[in-house]
């Protein structure tokens, strides 16, 4: 399969899981028990993390096929973006900062960070959202 058809199936499918994360992220859960709250949180951190792996991954392939530009790892990969002037400086940092709390959520668990990456989801979301109309 050609390069440019893989990337269009990669897209669509992180703009499904995407809309999933989003639809999760929209449901009140203040009135849940303490344990389903707990559990949808879970879920919510879960989906970011999967929507943020298939994200720079996208953007990956993106550089390959824009600009000939190969890159290996998740900060570079955003690197790369940022200085070939698709994202703003915010938008970079932002990046970043989601990159920083996969990485704290996927290695390291403590409450407080946790906390911290839910208050941060919507954030995280809209900034996804964003990046796939320049992916698209």
């Amino acid at each position: 399969m050609e390069r440019t058809e893989v990337y269009k199936l990669k897209l669509k499918s992180f703009q499904e899981a995407l809309e999933s994360f989003k639809n999760l992220l929209s449901k009140d859960i203040s009135n849940l028990d303490d344990v389903l709250k707990d559990g949808i949180r879970n879920g919510r951190i879960q989906k970011f993390e999967y929507c943020f792996e298939m994200l720079w991954k996208l953007i990956k392939r993106f550089l390959l096929i824009q600009d000939g530009i190969e890159t290996t790892s998740p900060k570079g990969t955003i690197k790369e973006f940022f200085l070939n002037k698709y994202i703003s400086n915010e938008q970079y940092e932002l990046l970043i900062q989601m990159l920083d709390d996969r990485n704290t959520m996927s290695h390291v668990y403590d409450e407080s960070s946790f906390r911290q990456l839910n208050r941060n989801l919507e954030q995280y979301a809209a900034l996804m959202v964003d990046l796939t109309k320049i992916l698209s």
